[in-house]
């Protein structure tokens, strides 16, 4: 609860959720002005009604209908969250792409002279890399989200992602946005105030932001619960972008073909076990993802084989992810990038590891470290046994 006391010679508490939801609705300032202003209209209004506590759902009836949406909620094929700055402050904008008749390039929206000219290079590159051709088939580029005229090139990134889900027909997840400009080589280049725009994607529900390369430095200016709840991937060419192209897809269905399986006797023989590790025997299939499904050292219940709809039984969400910062480890890599973000950001301050000796190779063991290249360096799996907690035992409260 956070206590405001007031002119009126008397503390109030209100929420940190109902204070939150007064900056996303009804404020859209890079200060604190007009919050102030809404904030003394709620107290004098407590006040006056002699009222002890608010909810967010008493903000209509005391600040009126909102004034601001979130509009980064879902997105289409072809619809692709950005980040601008307007005087007020950061906003939240979307960039959407659909294919017209006319052979041609169409822009609609609030758009100035600068983002007209990104959009030339967004698609010179696009040409370039034999992704696009507006000889056969015509381009809409509709901006929206923002009553100021949309302008400058930050949204570059944004605008090729948005063309590339319209072409494959895919969805970028809903709190996914890109930010960053970009010159006919790909060359992802840097942004101005990133801490703006990365503050307002946080307020809009953005858990996931790609970002330029040479923004790393601006990040020390972040507030520390944004760099410990929002993932920021960084890229100096969108070459890096397009290979993960699949990461930022929304996927529409787990399981996209009819894929029986002998359990029992593992007659696929997909994957075999060579000298105690699993081993892929034939090529993957694409779309296929039923790696789990014949490992021998997996067990799927008898009600869920063969049903397409729950092929892992239950779970919230599924994702392929790869590692863009360390390629030692296993799976992508993403335990050793998130310990390794995790020390950096002093969010902990060790970690424990299996870690292995050349010689010893068949003997792993356990330690505890703060060092990250011992981290990246004990990356991948260990297939041999190890008494993992043994370290835990030599630290004391």
């Amino acid at each position: 609860m956070n206590v405001i006391t007031s002119k009126y010679n008397a503390k109030i508490e209100i929420s940190e959720e109902v204070i939150l939801d007064i900056i996303k609705y009804y404020t859209m300032e890079s200060g604190v002005r007009e919050l102030n202003r809404l904030l003394d209209k709620v107290v004098r209004y407590l006040v006056i009604n002699k009222v002890k506590e608010i909810t967010p759902s008493d903000l209509e009836i005391i600040l009126g209908n909102k004034l601001y949406a979130n509009n980064s909620k879902t997105n289409n094929t072809g619809e692709v969250n950005i980040v601008g700055v307007t005087p007020f402050g950061g906003t939240m904008l979307k960039v959407q792409a659909a294919y017209n008749n006319l052979s041609a390039l169409s822009i609609t929206g609030n758009v100035g002279d600068k983002l007209k000219d990104a959009v030339s290079v967004c698609l010179a590159y696009l040409d370039s890399e034999g992704l696009i051709d507006l000889k056969k088939k015509g381009l809409y580029l509709n901006f929206c989200g923002s009553n100021f005229m949309i302008d400058g090139a930050s949204g570059s990134v944004g605008i090729i992602t948005s063309i590339l889900s319209l072409i494959n027909d895919k969805e970028i997840a809903s709190d996914i946005a890109l930010l960053g400009n970009i010159d006919l080589y790909g060359n992802i280049l840097k942004v101005s105030k990133l801490k703006e725009k990365i503050i307002t994607a946080y307020n809009a529900g953005i858990r996931t932001i790609y970002l330029p390369q040479d923004n790393i430095e601006d990040e020390k200016d972040l507030p520390l619960f944004i760099l410990k709840e929002m993932a920021l991937i960084h890229a100096s060419n969108y070459s890096e972008i397009k290979k993960y192209f699949e990461e930022l897809i929304k996927s529409k269905a787990l399981v996209k073909k009819e894929i029986s399986f002998d359990f029992e006797n593992n007659e696929n023989n997909l994957i075999t076990i060579d000298d105690t590790k699993p081993r892929m025997t034939s090529e993957c299939v694409e779309d296929c993802h039923a790696c789990f499904a014949v490992c021998p050292r997996t067990f799927i219940p008898e009600n869920l084989r063969n049903d397409n709809t729950k092929a892992l039984g239950e779970y919230i969400k599924i994702l392929s992810v790869k590692s863009v910062k360390h390629r030692h480890g296993q799976d992508g890599s993403i335990v050793t990038t998130l310990l390794d973000y995790l020390l950096t950001n002093d969010i902990i301050t060790e970690a424990l590891i299996i870690d292995k000796e050349d010689h010893l190779a068949w003997k792993p063991y356990a330690k505890i470290t703060d060092d990250i290249d011992e981290v990246v360096k004990a990356g991948g799996t260990k297939y041999s046994v190890c008494p993992v907690f043994k370290p835990l035992r030599d630290i004391k409260e």
